[in-house]
């Protein structure tokens, strides 16, 4: 069965991206056969649920409730937050059903076409995992968890919200929930590469052990080059949806820190204890999706820096002389040239140091905001609040 597929043949996603496509966030795609399936009742979807976002947008627009209790209600900080990262699901969500319904398709396929074709190489077609680690067990146990926390926000809505409001805390938990899927599918993508490379690690040790190594080397060599080739087409299809998501952590971690401040002084009671255990099931939310993201990158990284380092130490076997010393010093360069580089569509390279940079953004306007916040206070004599 698929579902008992480990992650390390990549027909096991098939379930998966037959699921993702009922929201549009992957092509209408049959990993089997390689091909589009009905695309241009793909297409008509896609317009259904564009206008959708549309007429959402028109009536969070129009309805005087939703914008007093939404954005006049706060601090004139605050309120610009909550209107970006609330315009930044909007934007992930509008954007991936654009891009699946109607753009991307051909790269989409290239990337499983390679993946499949590398599975071949590495004779993984058709393994199976008998344990609990699953790839649809992890699934199960994120979707559960994440349900959890969003099950707390409908309550907290419901405890603090007008009627009327509850139809846009509704909505945004839905677009939370998108937001979710989305990084389930670049991290399970992305897993599956560091799988690859960790098999290509073996294989590399497993060619030193044979009598014909140099022919071997070559074998490898281009296994690399092409998981190097899988990489780049996943920055084409993913680059923008990260970029907005690293955005909206950014800008939720803010707002989330922001409320701590204003609520410690206009909430009360249980609704005081309702509040932060609310701020922090949000910040719980866009941490993870921005960690895991990036963490599973990473690990990709330096999985794919031990196929390096190995050549470097069978190099160190070898006479310089030999042929196969030659050998390893080629496809030492040719590996370096074929690293894996993950990037938001070349923007700026995705690796830990992007976490530090959010950090420190995140702590510079933290501090312009708890300024201006202050200010405004003063001014106005009052405490307002908003979530």
């Amino acid at each position: 069965m698929t579902f008992k597929l480990c992650i390390k043949d990549i027909r096991c996603l098939r379930p998966f991206v037959v699921f993702l496509g009922a929201f549009l966030i992957t092509p209408w795609y049959d990993i089997g056969e390689n091909s589009m399936y009905k695309p241009r009742l793909a297409q008509l979807y896609g317009c259904f649920l564009i206008s959708l976002n549309v007429l959402w947008i028109a009536y969070c627009v129009l309805n005087d409730v939703v914008i007093t209790s939404v954005t006049l209600n706060v601090l004139h900080a605050q309120r610009f937050i909550q209107t970006v990262t609330h315009a930044n699901l909007l934007i992930l969500n509008t954007f991936t059903i654009i891009k699946s319904a109607f753009l991307g398709a051909d790269d989409w396929k290239r990337l499983f076409l390679k993946l499949k074709y590398i599975d071949v190489k590495l004779q993984n077609k058709g393994k199976k995992e008998h344990t609990i680690k699953t790839f649809y067990c992890q699934v199960i146990a994120k979707q559960t968890l994440f349900a959890i926390l969003l099950t707390y926000q409908i309550f907290f809505w419901f405890k603090v919200a007008q009627p009327n409001l509850l139809k846009f805390c509704g909505a945004t938990v839905i677009y939370l929930y998108y937001e979710f899927l989305v990084v389930l599918l670049i991290t399970g993508l992305v897993e599956s590469f560091r799988s690859r490379y960790r098999d290509l690690n073996k294989k590399l040790v497993m060619a030193y052990k044979l009598p014909k190594f140099v022919l071997g080397l070559s074998n490898v060599s281009e296994d690399y080059r092409i998981m190097s080739e899988i990489v780049h087409t996943f920055n084409k299809i993913f680059g923008y949806q990260i970029i907005i998501i690293i955005v909206r952590c950014g800008f939720e971690t803010i707002f989330a820190f922001v409320s701590f401040d204003s609520a410690a002084s206009a909430l009360y009671g249980d609704l005081y204890v309702y509040g932060m255990i609310y701020i922090i099931d949000l910040l719980l939310i866009v941490v993870y999706n921005f960690l895991t993201i990036i963490i599973s990158i990473n690990s990709t990284v330096q999985e794919a820096q031990t196929f390096v380092d190995l050549l470097y130490e069978l190099q160190e076997k070898f006479c310089e002389s030999s042929k196969e010393s030659r050998a390893l010093a080629k496809l030492i360069s040719h590996a370096k040239h074929f690293q894996p580089k993950f990037t938001a569509r070349g923007l700026f390279k995705l690796d830990k140091s992007v976490i530090f940079g959010v950090i420190g953004n995140v702590a510079t306007y933290l501090i312009i905001t708890f300024q201006l916040n202050d200010s405004e206070r003063k001014l106005g004599g009052f405490d307002r609040i908003g979530f």
